[in-house]
């Protein structure tokens, strides 16, 4: 590109008219505002979580494994609908931390499955009332939305196979 041309396209009227189309854009898109309203309830828990040096991410991996006990990464990665390689450098920093181990599968001893440590199991029961805050500031926010309508919109697009 010349520098004529670079002048050109700076001196444009469709760079004075961007606030306009990206409020256009802004305002219909479900998936910048769903993805946005992510980043900032995300930033929101992770906030009050940080006293733990734990992100939102790793209280809901604790958490899922609390309930479900020790489970193969590929089983985990599906419950989050993530791949296994994002997983697996995700739960890299929790076994730095002593929070997860590997453990062999009782019914096939090729697979690993993760599970929590103790002192996992500890640091996740301190994050609960943490987590139960940040949730209760969450539900607060929504007050004109009722949650019920919310989570289950929430749930059936999680769902979604295609997703």
């Amino acid at each position: 590109m010349t520098d004529e041309e670079r002048s050109e396209i700076a001196q444009s009227d469709t760079h004075a008219d961007s606030d306009q189309g990206s409020n256009r854009f802004r305002d219909a898109c479900f998936a910048f505002n769903l993805r946005r309203a992510s980043r900032i309830v995300t930033r929101r828990y992770e906030k009050k979580l940080r006293s733990l040096q734990m992100t939102a991410f790793q209280f809901t991996a604790l958490a899922a494994l609390d309930d479900r006990g020790p489970l193969p990464q590929s089983a985990l990665a599906h419950f989050f609908g993530m791949d296994v390689s994002t997983l697996s450098r995700n739960l890299a920093a929790m076994e730095r931390k002593g929070w997860l181990a590997y453990v062999p599968d009782p019914y096939d001893g090729r697979v690993r499955n993760v599970g929590l440590t103790k002192k996992g199991q500890e640091v996740f029961a301190t994050a609960i009332p943490i987590w139960e805050e940040a949730q209760a500031e969450t539900h607060a926010l929504l007050k004109k939305l009722s949650w019920d309508d919310v989570s289950d919109w929430l749930k059936d697009v999680s769902r979604d196979p295609q997703g």
